[in-house]
């Protein structure tokens, strides 16, 4: 089962995303880097991940085949690969999803705001650190990606905490009632309106004094930053057409999440921290009161 397990989580990650984190790793391990190829870099990152990973709480709960949450998680891991198979690695892998259910637990919070359900295991990995008195909104436009959630959350002991919202993110938020705080955000959404949602929660009062907000892939498959190299038009016109309009899209997306990750670290409202776990996570608590 480990195996099997390991595979499936090779199949969801991207080469560049684990290029990049041991890009980092592999100077601070004081290693030489001379002879060693990219691929043998990206090879070892791989396997640190799925070591990683094989010592967080989620994918030892699964690997178990416990009843509860693990049989719940791997019911939308499954029924996400078979309804969404192109989509697979929009779901946060066990590593991530343990460091969020261990950020909620150790921040006390009661009260959480998602924006960005997908299949729901992000939902589910939050759900079980919360308190008896605890509750989720999950903001999501896409139904049909809700629907499984809401099979999931139908299953579990205390799905009855969570509240599924179909809408525009947006939107959604700007119909929260005024005076409405949470204790935690987590923002895994449309990757060029991060600022927009980060913004808008900040600025509408929705989160508590001391309360986090989290976000995902905010290092984009390794392709932030001014010292990453851009294709030149050359490269690019010799591109195939799905290739080049592929390439295209994410460097958008990348540079809007380079937009975000410098606006998130000069923001007073906030202390930060961007952790360079799998596709990058920030971590930033509300500092500010009104």
């Amino acid at each position: 089962m480990m195996g099997q397990l390991r595979v499936r989580l090779r199949s969801r990650m991207f080469r560049s995303r684990a290029s990049f984190s041991v890009g980092a790793a592999g100077g601070g391990m004081g290693g030489d880097d001379s002879g060693d190829g990219i691929e043998t870099r990206e090879a070892r990152a791989m396997q640190l991940y799925d070591y990683a990973a094989d010592k967080s709480v989620i994918t030892r709960e699964e690997i178990s085949n416990k009843d509860g949450d693990s049989a719940i998680l791997s019911q939308i891991r499954r029924e996400t690969a078979d309804k969404f198979p192109g989509a697979v690695h929009m779901m946060l892998g066990p590593l991530e999803a343990s460091l969020l259910r261990i950020l909620v637990a150790i921040s006390g919070a009661q009260k959480i705001l998602e924006i960005g359900t997908f299949t729901g295991y992000s939902t589910v990995s939050m759900l079980s650190a919360l308190p008896c008195n605890g509750s989720i909104l999950s903001i999501d436009k896409d139904n049909r990606c809700q629907a499984v959630a809401q099979r999931a959350l139908d299953r579990h002991t205390f799905g009855n905490k969570v509240e599924l919202i179909c809408s525009d993110a947006i939107d959604a938020l700007n119909s929260i009632p005024q005076h409405s705080r949470f204790d935690f955000v987590f923002i895994d959404a449309d990757k060029r309106r991060y600022w927009d949602y980060y913004d808008t929660v900040l600025d509408r009062d929705l989160i508590n004094p001391g309360g986090l907000i989290v976000v995902d892939n905010v290092l984009f498959r390794g392709m932030v930053g001014s010292e990453v190299r851009i294709k030149t038009q050359e490269e690019v016109d010799k591109m195939a057409v799905d290739e080049r309009k592929t390439y295209q899209r994410h460097t958008k997306i990348a540079q809007a999440l380079d937009d975000f990750n410098v606006r998130v670290a000069a923001d007073p409202r906030t202390e930060s921290l961007l952790l360079p776990v799998r596709d990058g996570l920030t971590i930033a608590r509300r500092t500010e009161t009104r």
